[in-house]
């Protein structure tokens, strides 16, 4: 009973450290992890997402408010600036705020150098 109760207790630690944990819509849930990891392959994952799919999911917050568009500015590098494009055109929000009171506008200046806002 120890050892359940115990594993039972970390699972739910667990949960609440998830960023993802309160998404509702797995299609968000793909785009954000392909914002996160980058690169050209993301550009075509989350292209292909949007062109199969309706787009009501894509300002949805994880729980830590951020969005997909957030996190292509944050971890885009120099294919950020196509999936915000892809992302804004599917209609993301860039004015959107996280829990700290920031955007993907403001995150995009921050990072941007030549590939940002």
């Amino acid at each position: 009973m120890l050892r359940w109760s115990s594993a039972r207790s970390t699972a739910k630690k667990a949960e609440k450290l998830n960023p993802m944990k309160k998404q509702r819509h797995p299609l968000n849930v793909s785009l954000m992890l392909a914002a996160r990891k980058g690169g050209e392959n993301s550009v075509k994952k989350i292209e292909d997402i949007l062109n199969r799919h309706q787009k009501d999911f894509v300002n949805e917050q994880n729980l830590f408010g951020e969005t997909a568009l957030m996190w292509a500015a944050k971890y885009g590098g120099k294919h950020g600036a196509g999936m915000m494009r892809l992302l804004v055109d599917a209609g993301a929000d860039a004015n959107k705020q996280d829990k700290d009171g920031t955007t993907a506008l403001m995150i995009a200046a921050q990072q941007g150098g030549k590939h940002g806002a």
